[in-house]
C-alpha cells in the first residue's frame, strides 16, 4: 500500500493503521526505543492512533501522536519529499 498522494513526511514510512500487522516483520527488529511519530491525514483519523497503539503493544517506548497529520505538517509548511513514496523501510 502506498499514500494516496505521492508526498510522504520527509524521513517517514507508509504503514498504514489498519494494515500494521502485515509490515510485522520490518517493525520487529527496530530497537524498542526507536522514535516513532505516528499520524494520520488529520484529527479525524483514527489510523494513526492504531499504529500508535499497535506499537505500544509491541513493547516500542518512543512512541508519540501527531494528531495534527498530514493536514497540519502541510498547512504548517513544514518538510516533505514527493520522491518517498514506499512503504516500510524499502
Amino acid at each position: 500500500p502506498t499514500r494516496r498522494s505521492s508526498d510522504l513526511i520527509r524521513g517517514s514510512w507508509n504503514i498504514p493503521g489498519e494494515d500494521v500487522s502485515d509490515h510485522f516483520a520490518e517493525l520487529a527488529p527496530l530497537p524498542r526505543d526507536t522514535l516513532i511519530v505516528a499520524y494520520c491525514t488529520g484529527p479525524l483519523c483514527d489510523l494513526g492512533r492504531m499504529l500508535a497503539r499497535f506499537l505500544n503493544v509491541m513493547e516500542f517506548t518512543n512512541v508519540y501522536l501527531y494528531d495534527d497529520g498530514w493536514e497540519g505538517w502541510t498547512k504548517a509548511k513544514l518538510a516533505t519529499d514527493s520522491s518517498l513514496t514506499r512503504t516500510g523501510n524499502s
